[in-house]
């Protein structure tokens, strides 16, 4: 009886470990729609980039360029408005931080690919040549407006 108790114990720390390892993956948060979290990733990926051009690629460099990446004057050129993209990049900075900082160190040329594209990554089941396209209704005093 002793032993299948003992037995049965480490079977559910197994199982919890087991749940707890698939839990800690990487989510996008709910307010964040999954074409602005592609977009921070790419947009990340790239700015991490222009920051660390002519510096040793260090963990050093890196994480001083982390420190300052959510900074929206970063996300002006993006497929989205600054807000949204600096909303992103914090959420995606929480998910995402050691596991950039480890891929720029081993595989800097790879990144974007390595941390955007994939199942159940950032970019998984977006249609990248789509992002930022979409053409919100303009309305002026309520009064849907047509593009010029």
């Amino acid at each position: 009886e002793y032993m299948g108790a003992f037995a049965m114990f480490k079977i559910c720390i197994l199982i919890l470990a087991l749940f707890l390892v698939s839990s800690s993956s990487a989510k996008r948060p709910s307010s964040i729609s999954k074409d602005v979290w592609c977009a921070t990733c790419r947009a990340v990926v790239k700015e991490l980039n222009e920051g660390l051009k002519g510096k040793a690629i260090t963990e050093t460099n890196v994480l001083a360029t982390l420190a300052g990446i959510c900074d929206w004057t970063h996300f002006r050129t993006y497929e989205y408005p600054p807000p949204q993209m600096v909303d992103g990049c914090h959420a995606f900075l929480d998910d995402f931080e050691e596991k950039l900082e480890r891929t720029f160190l081993k595989h800097k040329e790879e990144a974007e690919k390595r941390l955007c594209y994939g199942p159940k990554k950032p970019c998984d089941q977006v249609d990248v040549t789509a992002l930022g396209k979409e053409h919100p209704a303009v309305a002026f005093d309520g009064v849907p407006q047509e593009e010029l």
